[in-house]
């Protein structure tokens, strides 16, 4: 969960021109949050997080540190290259895409957890 929140904040500071990835993104925190508060079960929202955080680290490193993975300078020296290089650094919504995406998935996962937990109460209520 910290590594979520910090990721997502980082997200937040990194988008302060703009306030409505900036809302989206306190929405997504506080939806987090919530879910949290609901369910019992933390380990797989742990898990969730760091998978999350490991992610988007990894793809935003890749793409804004492409030249990095590679020592041949003719290949930077194409132009379809640098053009391809200049599209993904301009993808700056990628992190709150993938921040949505994994979102998402939590949400998913607790909500079919939460409905398994409320199918096992009405079972043992009903024994």
């Amino acid at each position: 969960m910290l590594l979520f929140l910090s990721n997502t904040w980082s997200c937040i500071k990194y988008y302060n021109d703009s306030k409505k990835v900036k809302f989206f993104l306190l929405l997504l925190i506080i939806t987090y949050l919530i879910l949290l508060t609901l369910f019992t079960n933390y380990v797989h929202l742990i898990l969730v997080a760091i998978i999350e955080s490991v992610l988007v680290n990894t793809l935003l490193n890749t793409v804004w540190n492409f030249k990095d993975l590679f020592d041949n300078d003719d290949l930077f020296n194409n132009i379809k290259f640098k053009e391809t290089l200049k599209i993904l650094r301009n993808y700056s919504h990628l992190k709150l895409f993938t921040h949505s995406f994994m979102l998402s998935v939590v949400i998913y996962f607790e909500m079919i957890f939460f409905i398994d937990s409320i199918i096992f109460l009405i079972r043992k209520i009903k024994k």
